[in-house]
């Protein structure tokens, strides 16, 4: 009964997580529980409890060293622990203790076996302390040590683990100069870090000492101690301090040589080195003082060095220091007041000394009035009256002024001038009040110093120079120059030249010599003006100002240039010369006589001139009547040159057109005197083509556009004439009352504003188709061979005369384009696309005035039968000229013979009706 509450009570103190894999249980065990304290049923957790067969438990103990500490019992399988269990010792800074067993659960009778793996996770408790290594730890520190300053120490050490480790540190002292830290290790081990907070100083607190607590993390938490004692350890930083901030006294002046004046004394707060003192004489003082008194480095006396019955003070300040031992010593100062009681009766005598520093007296020229020269100090070793002093300046530009007892000041008076007066000579005046009166007197220089107060003056205000464009490099322009009233670095002057022009000239700062380092262009830049600076060197540099203006020389670096490649103009044909037509400009960026620019014409090198002139300024002439049939087009050269040494030129083209005028009638080509007549054979459909009329006129456009017509009513009865087309057309089927040979006028007219016309005779011979018989051939067989053979013999001759006339005109043409720059284009030469001839017009049909049309229809033209006949010459008349047109038999080719038989004998019948109409002088009539 009583076990059983026992373990009962035990029970509840485990904390038992249980977790079954297999054959494997885990308990968690807290240290220090106690021994007989359940830890678990092996039998139930391992689920060996349901097995029907009874088995037997135990423990294994070999390789098992945790065994020991626990039982089992065999019936039950219950575990139980043996002896107290400390985890400290067992598993020493182990963040995990987890101690192995293995039980064993058999059955001899049945043969079954068992083995359980055991995890006893045993559980930390806060059962120990965090303790130091020491419990004093003694060290010094010095005073100056830096706030922050971290000193390390061994931290406390507890034997607990995770949170009853030691956690953090405490001093529990509130003015403590220092704050404990904790500085944790991964393996929960601590280091103290004691960090300074406050100020350290030996002279009021020599010593500290506190306590450090350790704490852990226990609930409630346990605590270890540290004491620690801190000396601070001395600097000199403690200044000796003497005992009166000052000392009088007063001595005879019959006193001896080697007699005490004084004892002084001054203490030092710091220890050791630090706190020992010396003494001397302030170096920084009169040399008189040294020469009268000394003073004793140890204990602070200072004796009299010398007599003072002749030329002593009347009283004497001795500047006294106290000295420490420290390695960068400290020092203090005090003074000593000495009062000599004199009755001796003697000279005053004057003491100058000048503010500058050196034995002249220096004042600024910009001094005001009341500025201190020097200071004038008076001795009279006399007593009473014979030592009162008075003193004067005698300068109008200085005056002196009482100071203290015995000491004055000379200041300056009245506005100095350097540039007119540099030093004056100043004499001080002093006289006692003894009987009879003591005078001393004692004359100073005073040198006026120079203020930068000038600026430099150019020695004019600009300065001009000439330089031609296209110069040379680094050549130089001029010099300038400047001079100063100053004297000394206030008149060294220093030349500049303004940013805008520093990239392309330079100056000598020193010379003033301006250096160009560009070649320049007129034409961008006619003239360069800029500023040059005088700067002196003084404190405040002042500057002085001049202007340079460079003029750019022209040279003639530039050729005339016409603003158009090409010149055109038009000029009508026939126009009444001398004419102007045009003008032409160039320009030329030069200028004055460079820039002034003259044109010429070139010339033709000894052939025939062109019609044309070209003024000097420009104006273009025509100089005699042109034929736009002779020549359409002149391509001609310019040339402006203008008037510099050497002159330079520039070229252009002058390119003329010749305009048409409506001065050539149209020239028939069909019909002409060579060939005029047409064959129409009766069974010819109506409205078929029977001839074509053909003119061409040398004008072009609408001076060239023909229309072609006729004013005979007997033709338009059989026959329509296509004004554009100039196509003869029949108008009407044909019948035999219509046979015979027909003579009509036909005419052709230019579209110009005023018409030309030109008339020609159209022989119409209509034929019956039986004429076209081959029987008829051999009669005019041999005629056919004649006319052939003569054709051919003239056709071999024209073309050896046009090819011999060519080729001469050919030779001619290169000899002229090889010495003339003149180039004079004909009609054929010209473009056809500026020079074509009139656009096609639509094709009309021209009718006569009164000409009724009717009824008629026409319909499609078929031109394959008419034939254009060309002439034969009768026996009787002369032989006519043969035209040298091959085009007036093109088409010929075609012609059987049989054709050319039927043509013929139409000849003989046109020439037999000629002479019959010649006998009854009839005209225009039908046969």
């Amino acid at each position: 009964m009583f076990g059983n509450m026992k373990g009962f009570l035990c029970y509840i103190l485990v904390l038992l997580f249980l977790e079954v894999h297999g054959l494997e249980v885990t308990y968690d065990l807290a240290e220090e529980s106690g021994s007989r304290v359940l830890v678990g049923n092996i039998a139930a957790d391992s689920g060996l409890a349901n097995n029907v067969n009874s088995l037997t438990y135990s423990l294994l103990q070999a390789g098992y060293p945790a065994a020991r500490s626990f039982i089992i019992t065999e019936t039950q399988g219950e575990l139980y622990t043996n002896a107290t269990i400390d985890r400290d010792s067992i598993c020493e800074f182990q963040d995990q203790c987890v101690l192995n067993l293995v039980a064993v659960a058999s059955n001899s009778d049945t043969g079954d076996f068992h083995k359980i793996k055991i995890y006893v996770n045993v559980i930390d408790i806060n059962d120990n302390s965090p303790i130091f290594p020491k419990t004093v730890v003694s060290f010094q520190i010095i005073e100056d040590t830096a706030i922050n300053f971290t000193y390390s120490l061994e931290g406390a050490v507890d034997l607990d683990t995770g949170i009853n480790s030691v956690k953090r540190y405490e001093i529990p002292l509130h003015d403590s100069p220092f704050q404990a830290v904790a500085d944790k290790f991964p393996d929960g081990r601590s280091m103290l870090k004691l960090i300074l907070k406050q100020t350290l100083d030996r002279e009021t607190n020599p010593t500290h000492q506190f306590r450090v607590l350790a704490y852990d993390g226990g609930s409630p938490p346990n605590t270890g101690t540290l004491t620690v004692n801190i000396s601070v350890g001395d600097i000199n930083d403690n200044y000796p301090i003497f005992s009166k901030p000052s000392y009088n006294v007063t001595i005879m002046d019959d006193l001896p040589e080697d007699s005490l004046v004084v004892k002084t004394f001054a203490r030092d707060k710091d220890e050791g080195p630090n706190g020992e003192v010396q003494y001397r004489l302030q170096v920084r003082q009169s040399e008189d003082i040294f020469q009268t008194f000394y003073m004793n480095s140890t204990s602070g006396e200072i004796f009299l060095k010398k007599s003072l019955i002749s030329g002593s003070q009347e009283s004497y300040k001795i500047l006294i220091e106290a000295i420490d031992k420290g390695n960068q010593p400290l020092i203090s100062k005090s003074q000593v007041f000495v009062r000599v009681q004199d009755n001796h009766n003697n000279f005053p005598v004057i003491n100058v000394n000048v503010l500058s520093g050196t034995d002249t007296a220096e004042v600024s020229e910009h001094a005001s009035q009341g500025t201190v020269v020097a200071h004038i100090a008076v001795k009279d070793p006399d007593t009473g009256a014979n030592g009162l002093v008075t003193c004067d300046v005698i300068s109008q530009y200085f005056k002196i002024q009482k100071f203290e007892e015995n000491e004055y000041k000379v200041v300056v008076f009245a506005s100095l001038n350097r540039e007119m007066r540099d030093s004056y000579e100043v004499t001080v005046s002093c006289n006692d009040a003894g009987s009879p009166p003591r005078e001393t007197n004692s004359t100073f220089p005073v040198i006026v110093v120079d203020e930068n107060d000038s600026p430099p003056r150019f020695d004019r205000q600009i300065y001009y120079a000439t330089i031609s464009e296209n110069n040379n490099v680094n050549i130089s322009l001029l010099t300038v120059s400047a001079t100063d009233d100053d004297i000394g670095v206030n008149a060294e002057i220093k030349f500049s030249v303004s940013n805008e022009v520093k990239d392309d000239i330079n100056i000598n700062e020193n010379t003033g010599v301006l250096i160009l380092n560009k070649a320049l262009d007129r034409e961008q830049q006619s003239q360069i003006s800029f500023y040059v600076f005088a700067t002196d060197s003084g404190n405040v540099p002042l500057t002085g100002t001049a202007t340079v203006i460079i003029t750019v020389k022209d040279e003639n670096d530039n050729t005339p240039t016409y603003p158009e490649d090409v010149w055109k103009f038009a000029v009508p044909e026939n126009l009444a010369a001398p004419k102007v037509i045009g003008f032409v400009t160039a320009f030329d960026k030069d200028e004055g006589i460079n820039s002034e620019v003259r044109h010429y014409l070139m010339s033709s090198n000894g052939h025939e001139s062109p019609p044309f002139e070209m003024k000097e300024n420009g104006t273009v002439m025509v100089t005699r009547s042109l034929d736009r049939e002779t020549v359409a087009l002149y391509d001609l050269q310019i040339m402006a040159m203008d008037k510099g040494s050497p002159a330079r030129t520039g070229y252009a083209f002058l390119k003329i057109t010749v305009e048409d005028k409506n001065d050539n009638k149209p020239v028939f080509t069909f019909p002409s005197e060579a060939n005029r007549s047409i064959t129409v054979p009766l069974s010819t459909a109506k409205n078929k083509e029977v001839a074509t009329l053909a003119a061409n006129d040398k004008d072009v456009d609408m001076n060239a556009q023909l229309k072609y017509y006729t004013d005979d009513q007997n033709m338009t009865e059989i026959f329509i004439i296509n004004s554009a087309s100039g196509e003869v057309i029949l108008a009407r089927s044909l019948d035999s009352d219509d046979l015979g040979l027909y003579v009509f006028k036909v005419k052709v007219q230019d579209s110009g504003d005023e018409h030309l016309t030109a008339e020609e005779t159209l022989l119409i011979n209509v034929i019956a188709d039986s004429v076209a018989d081959d029987s008829n051939f051999s009669r005019y067989y041999v005629i056919a061979i004649s006319m052939s053979t003569v054709t051919f013999v003239l056709a071999i001759v024209i073309i050896v005369a046009i090819y011999l006339l060519r080729k001469v005109d050919n030779k001619r043409r290169r000899y002229d384009s090889g010495h003339s720059s003149i180039t004079i284009v004909t009609k054929e030469a010209e473009n056809p696309d500026v020079y074509e001839n009139s656009p096609p017009l639509h094709k009309e049909v021209f009718y006569p005035p009164g000409y009724d049309l009717g009824s008629r229809q026409f319909f499609p033209i078929d031109r394959s039968i008419s034939v254009q006949i060309p002439p034969t010459i009768p026996e009787a008349d002369p032989l006519p000229k043969i035209p040298s047109d091959p085009t007036l038999w093109e088409g010929c080719e075609s012609v059987n013979e049989n054709e050319r038989n039927r043509n013929q004998l139409m000849t003989l019948q046109y020439h037999q009706s000629l002479m019959r109409i010649q006998s009854v002088k009839r005209s225009n009539s039908t046969i």
